[in-house]
C-alpha cells in the first residue's frame, strides 16, 4: 500500500482547484492520527487562503464540515482502501455537503453518482471539482443532491433505524430498553 498516495492527490488537487478557482478557500483537516492532510504543505498556503484545523472531537467535525460545500475523499484503490467505511461520505451527507469520493468499494455501494455524491476516478479529478462547482453555483441542484444523500444516509445509518441492534450489542437486550420499560 502506498500509504502518501491520497494525501499527495488531495494536495494536488487542492493546488489545481486554488488556481481554477480564485475565490475558494481551503480547510484540510489532520487525520485521526493527528498528523496534518497532506493540504497543509501546499504551496498555496502563502496566499492565505489554507485554513488548517486540528484534530477534532466527532461533534466538532461535524460543524466543520457542514461549514463547507465539497468534501474530498480520494483513496488508491486496493485491498485496503476497498476494506474502508464509508464515514466520510456518511459524516458529509448528514450535514448536508456535497462528496466527491474514489470509487472505492464501500462509496460505489453508497454514493448513487450524481444523485448523493460523485465517484471520481484518480484521472477525472479535475473535470470532477469543475462538476462539483458548477453544483454549488447552482443552488436548487446542490440542494437536490444535498437531500438525496442525507435522506439517504439517515435512512441507511441513522440511530432510530438501529436502535434494536444498538441495544444489543451494547446492552445484550433483545429490545431497546425502552420498550422493555413500556411492557411493565
Amino acid at each position: 500500500m502506498n500509504r502518501g498516495y491520497a494525501w499527495r492527490l488531495c494536495q494536488t488537487i487542492l493546488i489545481r482547484c486554488s488556481r481554477t478557482y480564485p475565490k475558494a478557500a481551503i480547510a484540510p483537516r489532520k487525520n485521526p492520527a493527528g498528523r496534518e492532510t497532506g493540504a497543509s504543505t501546499l504551496a498555496i498556503s502563502a496566499e492565505r487562503r489554507v485554513t488548517p484545523a486540528p484534530l477534532q472531537d466527532f461533534l466538532n467535525l461535524q460543524r466543520l464540515i457542514a461549514e463547507v460545500e465539497i468534501n474530498i475523499a480520494p483513496l488508491q484503490d486496493n485491498s485496503f482502501t476497498n476494506c474502508k467505511s464509508e464515514l466520510k461520505f456518511f459524516e458529509a451527507a448528514i450535514c448536508g455537503t456535497l462528496t466527491l469520493a474514489s470509487p472505492t468499494v464501500s462509496f460505489r455501494n453508497s454514493i448513487a453518482h450524481g444523485k448523493t455524491g460523485f465517484l471520481v476516478p484518480s484521472h477525472a479529478w479535475d473535470l470532477a471539482l469543475e462538476e462539483a462547482v458548477a453544483v454549488v453555483e447552482d443552488k436548487s441542484r446542490y440542494s437536490a443532491i444535498a437531500r438525496t444523500a442525507f435522506d439517504f444516509v439517515q435512512k441507511a445509518y441513522g440511530w432510530d433505524r438501529h436502535a434494536h441492534t444498538i441495544a444489543r450489542a451494547v446492552f445484550g437486550a433483545e429490545e431497546p430498553a425502552s420498550a422493555q420499560t413500556r411492557k411493565r
